[in-house]
């Protein structure tokens, strides 16, 4: 009878936030819920099914980012396999604006050493507050700034940066599959330019990196099966 009183009483004193369940993380996928959307009969992929069967998920993933790098089709507009990285060219892509990506700068505008996808560099009382803002940060046009980087610079650097805010953004931003025209990144016409351009762009750029993981890979991959499923409620 005491120990029920002193757990109530417990409880009673912890704060709402204390109490509140961990705001959900992406992506929505688990690893095994992801092969599961995959075609695992396709040429290629034997090494993948083999692994998936055995239920040895970490060696799926080893074996699929093998596969993604070997493949030829489909085909982009770009092919990291034919980058020839040219320092002199990296002049064409406007430096301050690289390096202001790098420190996590939006024009002047700091999102955080943790980005704030939901942040707006414009406050509500401000006449000219506008939601567009946060959905144009969130439309990752910037990816293929650091892509463009990479490509002419062959820098790590810029890899390692996009991967960590690839991997920050899933985590960030749960899919949203019906009433994402509510939230600041599943808006349907966010979903669509991601899906159409940021992300197809940034596998092209960044697919031969050695700083792109396997567990990398298969969580960017899981985000774009979640954009398939969003773009559905359209």
């Amino acid at each position: 009878m005491f120990k029920g009183k002193a757990i109530a009483l417990i409880l009673f004193c912890l704060s709402p936030a204390v109490l509140a369940a961990p705001a959900a993380k992406g992506p929505r996928l688990s690893d095994k819920e992801f092969f599961a959307q995959l075609d695992l009969t396709r040429p290629g992929l034997q090494k993948v099914r083999s692994a998936v069967q055995g239920e040895d998920l970490e060696k799926a993933k080893s074996e699929f980012l093998v596969y993604m790098r070997a493949r030829k089709t489909p085909n982009w507009w770009l092919d990291w396999r034919k980058r020839q990285p040219k320092v002199k060219n990296y002049c064409k892509l406007n430096k301050a604006r690289i390096d202001g990506i790098m420190r996590h700068m939006r024009g002047d505008f700091h999102l955080g050493d943790d980005i704030n996808w939901a942040a707006n560099a414009l406050k509500p009382g401000n006449p000219n507050f506008s939601r567009e803002w946060t959905w144009g940060l969130n439309r990752l046009y910037h990816w293929r700034d650091l892509g463009k980087a990479y490509w002419d610079t062959g820098d790590e650097k810029y890899a390692k940066e996009w991967i960590a805010q690839m991997r920050d953004w899933v985590e960030d931003n749960p899919c949203k599959i019906d009433g994402g025209n509510k939230s600041p990144a599943w808006r349907t016409i966010e979903a669509g330019l991601r899906a159409w351009r940021a992300f197809p762009d940034s596998l092209y750029y960044f697919l031969g990196s050695p700083s792109l993981t396997a567990d990398d890979l298969v969580m960017f991959m899981k985000s774009w099966i979640d954009h398939a499923e969003r773009l559905k409620w359209i």
